[in-house]
């Protein structure tokens, strides 16, 4: 959501009257550096932020750009590489595989991108439904509806046909949801771009130790919301945490009053101090947090549960499964940067369920289809 965070910084920083131009890439087949979802804004100056491929294609996006402010026509458009790198444009485009890029003119406060905002200011998830083909329909290009999380028709319109495939999306079995799709409404031909729009991620660093600082630096670098969480006042500061968008500073058996952490949250133990970490782990593997990841040997862990259970304080195992420890991917980090490169290195691969091997090594495409 980093892209679309600063998308919306830069709406937000221009006047109401500002026109831009939007692209998002709909649809992949093949090989492409971006996947659907992927946005680019572009200026009337032809500045942009975001990008829509690892660009090759940027220089005719702003072309097209131009005309759409101009005429505020939507259209959308394809890129195909499946037979010469050099097919399109001369682009010299490396992958292998054909691009739909849709390009539509907005303004501050249009709908579609109000959705986004709404997303990232109340901290939950949305689908919208875009007309990307008509087909026979006489529906217009960019017609739109939005979702909540739950598969809820919460505003414009669509067919019947869409609204169910986004309720089937929104409550599909295993919980994890499908980023990006295109539905095609049969018997019209007429195709509509659905996308998932999610929070960005919830990053609490348990500690607010020298190691924790390249941890919140690079967390925040992607895109994630970060709170930084420790009894020290001293310690727990602006100064030393300036990526941070939260700092707390409580008793680590009160960390759960001031934070609350859901299934998206990422919550790394690291004060380095026993009976500090044994609380904070406490809270963690009683909270609904997805991921909880712990400092240090695997047997100072053992020691932190087994502590623990002296108190009579025990997890189910499927509470156990989300403790990860000791944290972070084999990538032989041996410095506080490294280590925290491992460590978000290993959030990324938990929730996007992948288990942070060699490319090299993986039979099937880079990315979920």
């Amino acid at each position: 959501m980093r892209e679309i965070r600063e998308i919306i910084a830069a709406v937000r920083a221009a006047s109401e009257e500002e026109p831009f131009a939007l692209a998002t890439v709909v649809d992949v087949k093949g090989s492409s550096y971006r996947m659907p979802g992927a946005k680019m804004l572009v200026r009337a100056d032809g500045s942009f932020v975001g990008t829509v491929s690892g660009g090759c294609v940027e220089a005719d996006v702003l072309e097209r750009a131009s005309r759409v402010l101009e005429s505020g026509q939507p259209e959308v458009f394809h890129y195909d590489t499946t037979a010469d790198d050099a097919s399109v444009f001369s682009l010299n485009m490396g992958c292998k595989g054909i691009v739909r890029v849709l390009l539509e003119r907005a303004l501050a406060g249009s709908d579609y991108l109000g959705f986004f905002e709404n997303v990232l200011d109340s901290g939950k998830p949305g689908y919208a439904a875009t007309l990307v083909g008509k087909g026979s329909s006489d529906f217009p290009v960019c017609e739109r509806a939005f979702f909540n999380a739950e598969g809820d028709l919460t505003g414009g319109s669509a067919p019947t046909e869409v609204a169910a495939r986004v309720a089937a999306l929104a409550n599909a079995a295993g919980g994890k949801r499908r980023p990006a799709e295109i539905f095609e409404l049969e018997g019209f031909g007429a195709e509509y771009f659905i996308e998932l729009a999610e929070p960005p991620r919830h990053l609490l660093i348990c500690g607010a130790g020298a190691d924790a600082m390249p941890l919140a630096d690079i967390a925040e670098r992607i895109g994630w919301r970060v709170t930084v969480a420790d009894h020290r006042a001293s310690y727990a500061t602006g100064e030393r945490f300036p990526s941070a968008e939260r700092i707390v500073v409580c008793r680590p058996e009160d960390i759960s009053v001031h934070v609350v952490a859901d299934a998206g949250t990422a919550i790394v133990i690291m004060s380095h101090n026993f009976g500090h970490d044994r609380e904070y782990l406490k809270q963690a593997l009683g909270s609904r947090a997805g991921y909880v990841g712990a400092l240090g040997p695997r047997v100072r862990t053992d020691e932190l549960l087994e502590e623990l259970g002296k108190e009579g304080v025990s997890f189910s195992e499927d509470r156990l499964e989300r403790l990860f420890a000791p944290v972070g991917l084999d990538t032989g980090g041996d410095d506080p940067e490294t280590i925290a490169l491992a460590i978000a290195a290993e959030i990324n691969a938990v929730f996007s369920g992948r288990e942070g091997g060699h490319l090299r090594g993986r039979g099937g495409p880079i990315y979920d289809r």
